[in-house]
Order: structure tokens, then C-alpha cells, then sequence
């Protein structure tokens, strides 16, 4: 992991977790850059992603290091622990970590429900087809890539994967295919925000799951968006929601339940 640090060094600390194929900094410039510069941002590059050129090893190992990087801090208060697909599964081992000061839990398209034996033995190989359809600069098969995520997203995702090792690829395809659901206080669960798209394949079951483990956080599955899609296409309002979580819980007291009424269930 290599740790990029954003904004007021200062401020509140904000996590961001990327996923596959998205780099820490690009997170940062699509999402964190547009919140308000007084945050702290700790925004990490994953195994094999930006500027860390290791293996991708597993969520574990990502999220121990982090924890070790905010204990050489003193533990400081975080006020949005915010992940992503793979990023999500990394938010999740962190969570398991009791002594973290966390106030808000925000996780996109996170695989909380185990997915089946079929799809798990498919999933590897359905990455490795996404390597060689990315390639870059080859978009010829790629238009379902391009539809969902636009061009420069599919181009800037097309740069990674071509880096991937196939021991990365082994290592995500087995994290995000085998379901977390760390233990949660009833506090924390109140402010814990989980979303998936209605057609991609964690909503099958993760979003029933999450509401038996956690089932006073908040869940919304947005319909007609595929996997993390809500995020690139609709990003205007996807910050707004960011911003009303993080605006809860300061002096200038929104109220959460008023929020909610922008994020469709």
C-alpha cells in the first residue's frame, strides 16, 4: 500500500478506498476533490494499483496496514470511512478493528453476501477476459466497459489492468467473491450507508444479507445501475449524498433522516 495524503493535513480525516482498476488518486479527483478542502483525505494506492507496484495480496493485509499507519497517528477521529467494490472489502477488515474512532461508514457495490461456488470458480477467469478486453488501447469488444463508465474511466481502467499481475488477479477475484460482514456496533450502524446497483451481481445477495447483520444501517439498491455505474454517471449528486453524511455530524446539523429523502431505495 502506498498512502497519498490530500487537503488540510489538519482537518477531519476522510478514508478513500478505491476499487479495481481506479487508482487512489483518481478516486481523489472524482469524488474527494470535489468535498470541501478543509478534510484530511488519506486515500491509498491498493496492491498493484498507481503507485504501488506489489501484488494485490488481500483485503486483510490492505487494511492492516492501514491500521498501523492511524495507530503511528495516535488513532485519529475518521469521519467518513468511504470504500468501493475492492475498496468496500478493505473498509470491511478495517471495521474489525475496535479502537478506530469511525463516524460514518459509506460502502458502493461492497460483496457482503459469500457468492456461489459457480460464480466463485468464474470469477478469476471472467477478470482475466476483462485484462484482454481492456487492453490498451483495444475498444473493440469493449462497448459494454464504454457505456457504463465513458471513456476516459474505461481508458484510465484499461492502464491498470494492463499492470495486473495475474497473482493480483487471483488475490481480488478470491477477496471479492467470498462475503464480509465484520461485527458492528448498533451506533455505528446508524451511521452506515451501503448501495448497490439493481443489476449487478453482489445484489443479488448482499443487500438482504447486510439488513439481517446490520439492520440499522442504511441500504439503498438504485435501479437500473450496474456495478458502481451510479458513482461515474451521476457523480453530481453521488458528492451531494457524501456531503450531507458528512455535514451531520457538525455544528451545522443536518438532519440524516431529511438526507435520506435524496437517496433512492
Amino acid at each position: 500500500m502506498v498512502l497519498h495524503v490530500y487537503g488540510n493535513e489538519q482537518g477531519a480525516v476522510i478514508i478513500m478506498l478505491h476499487p479495481m482498476g481506479i487508482t487512489g488518486h483518481k478516486l481523489y479527483e472524482m469524488i474527494g476533490s470535489r468535498l470541501k478542502d478543509d478534510y484530511c483525505f488519506l486515500v491509498p494506492d491498493l496492491g498493484n494499483h498507481g503507485d504501488e507496484w506489489g501484488n494485490y495480496e488481500s483485503a486483510e493485509v490492505e487494511a492492516a496496514s492501514l491500521y498501523y499507519f492511524l495507530a503511528e497517528k495516535g488513532f485519529p477521529e475518521i469521519r467518513l470511512l468511504y470504500g468501493a467494490s475492492m475498496g468496500a472489502v478493505t473498509a470491511l477488515e478495517l471495521l474489525r478493528y475496535k479502537d478506530l474512532r469511525i463516524h460514518n461508514v459509506y460502502l458502493d457495490g461492497a460483496p457482503i453476501a459469500r457468492l456461489s461456488w459457480p460464480v466463485r470458480k468464474a470469477f478469476g477467469p471472467a477478470l482475466l477476459w476483462q485484462k484482454k478486453v481492456l487492453a490498451k488501447g483495444n475498444y473493440r469488444d469493449a462497448k459494454e466497459f464504454l457505456d457504463r463508465w465513458g471513456r476516459e474511466i474505461t481508458e484510465h481502467m484499461a492502464s491498470s489492468f494492463d499492470g495486473f499481475s495475474k497473482k493480483t488477479i487471483r488475490s481480488i477475484s478470491r477477496e471479492c467473491v467470498r462475503g464480509v460482514r465484520p461485527e458492528i456496533s448498533e451506533e455505528l450502524q446508524q451511521h452506515m450507508y451501503l448501495e448497490w446497483g439493481s443489476e449487478e451481481l453482489y445484489a443479488r445477495k448482499s443487500p438482504k444479507k447486510a439488513a439481517k447483520k446490520w439492520p440499522l444501517a442504511h441500504i439503498c439498491v438504485r435501479r437500473g445501475y450496474n456495478h458502481c455505474e451510479y458513482m461515474f454517471k451521476e457523480r453530481d449528486a453521488y458528492v451531494a449524498f457524501l456531503e450531507r453524511i458528512l455535514r451531520s455530524g457538525s455544528e451545522e446539523g443536518w438532519n440524516i433522516e431529511e438526507s435520506l429523502r435524496s437517496f433512492e431505495r
